[in-house]
C-alpha cells in the first residue's frame, strides 16, 4: 500500500506528501527491501543522483544476498550513471545486469539492458550505428525464437529501432507482435499504451508526422499518469522534427518539469538531450533567460560526463557565458 501511494502522490506532483509517506513507510518497515529501494527511487525522482548513489551501498549490504536486490541496485546504478553521461560506468553495470538476468532467464531485463546501451549511443553519442550494434548483438545471443512468445520484447524492439531511424525493422517487430501474441495475452492495461506509442515511433521514423502525432496523442490518453511521460517525450521529438518550435518547447518543458515517480526510466536516455535541445530552441527564439536556464541545467547534469561527450558540455558552457555577457 505504501508503494502504491508513493507512486500515486508522486505522479500527481505532490512531492512533500510523497516524501512524508515514504518516511512513514520506512519508519514502520525499516527492514523492507522494497521500501529501502524506494528511498533510492525517491532521490532519482528529484534528480538527486549523488544521493541515490550514496544510498545503494548501504541497501546492498543489508539485502545483497537477494538476486532481486542485486538486480535492482545494478539497474539504479546504471540508469543514474547514464543520466549524467557517465556511459562507460553505465555500460559496465549494464553488462553485469545482462549476465545476471540471463542466468535467471529474465528475458525482458536481458533485452532491456542491451537496448538501454543502444539508446545511450543514440541519444548521448548521436550514433544510431553503435546503438543498433547493441540490439543486433542481443538478438544474436538470445534469439527470439528460443524465448516464449509472451516474453519476447517485441514492442521494446520496435520502439528502439524506431529511435534508431530504421522504420522497416521497427515495423517488422510490430507485425511479429501482432502475429505471435494473441490479444488476450498481451498483459495489463499498459500494453495498449506501449503498442500505440510504438506505432507513433514507427510513424516518426517513416517521416509520417501527422500519423505519429495521432498515435502518440492516443498513447498519452491511454497511459497511466507516470507512463504518460513516455508518450509526451516522443511527442516533443515529433513537434521538433516538424519545426513547430512552440509545441516542441511546450512538450519538452512539460516532460522535464512534470513530477514522475519512475522518471529515471526516461531520464537516463533523454534528460540531457532534452535540456540541451530546449536551451537551443529558446536561444533560437531569442528568449535568452530561459536559454541560459536550460544550458546551465545541461552543463550541471553532464559536468562529469565521459570525455567524448565533453565537447557538447563545453559548447553549452560557452554559449551560456555569451548570454550572460550579452545580458550584462
Amino acid at each position: 500500500h505504501y508503494t502504491n501511494l508513493v507512486l500515486y502522490l508522486a505522479d500527481l506532483g505532490k512531492i512533500d506528501e510523497t516524501e512524508a509517506v515514504l518516511r512513514e513507510g520506512l519508519a514502520r518497515f525499516p527492514d523492507n527491501m522494497i521500501m529501502r529501494f524506494w528511498r533510492v527511487g525517491g532521490a532519482t525522482m528529484l534528480g538527486e543522483y549523488d544521493v541515490a548513489d550514496s544510498l545503494l551501498p548501504e541497501t546492498l549490504r543489508e539485502f545483497g544476498a537477494s538476486p532481486n536486490a542485486q538486480i535492482t541496485a545494478l539497474r539504479f546504478g546504471m540508469l543514474t550513471d547514464a543520466a549524467r553521461g557517465q556511459l562507460v560506468k553505465a555500460e559496465a553495470k549494464s553488462r553485469d545486469l545482462q549476465a545476471v538476468t540471463g542466468r535467471l532467464g529474465l528475458w525482458g531485463l536481458v533485452y532491456g539492458a542491451a537496448l538501454n546501451r543502444g539508446e545511450w549511443s543514440i541519444w548521448a553519442r548521436g550514433s544510431a550505428e553503435l546503438g543498433t550494434a547493441e540490439a543486433e548483438a542481443v538478438l544474436a545471443e538470445y534469439p527470439l525464437a528460443e524465448i516464449d512468445p509472451l516474453d519476447r520484447p517485441y514492442l521494446d524492439l520496435a520502439i528502439f529501432f524506431g529511435h534508431a531511424g530504421n522504420a522497416e525493422r521497427a515495423a517488422a517487430f510490430l507485425r511479429e507482435y501482432e502475429a505471435e501474441v494473441p490479444t488476450e495475452f498481451r498483459g495489463g492495461g499498459g500494453w495498449m499504451e506501449q503498442y500505440t506509442r510504438a506505432q507513433g515511433v514507427v510513424a516518426l521514423a517513416r517521416g509520417n508526422l501527422p500519423e505519429a502525432i495521432r498515435s502518440l496523442e492516443e498513447a498519452k490518453k491511454r497511459a497511466t499518469t507516470g507512463s504518460r511521460l513516455h508518450a509526451l517525450s516522443e511527442l516533443a521529438l515529433v513537434y521538433d522534427r516538424a519545426g513547430d518550435k512552440e509545441a516542441a518547447i511546450t512538450a519538452f518543458e512539460a516532460y522535464l518539469e512534470r513530477p514522475w515517480a519512475t522518471r529515471i526510466l526516461g531520464d537516463h536516455m533523454k534528460r540531457a538531450y532534452f535540456l540541451e535541445r530546449l536551451a537551443q530552441l529558446y536561444d533560437e527564439q531569442g528568449d535568452l533567460g530561459n536559454a541560459a536556464l536550460y544550458y546551465a541545467r545541461f552543463v550541471e547534469l553532464w559536468a562529469n560526463a565521459d570525455e567524448d561527450l565533453q565537447p557538447r558540455v563545453r559548447d553549452a558552457q560557452a554559449r551560456l557565458e555569451e548570454i550572460v555577457r550579452e545580458r550584462g
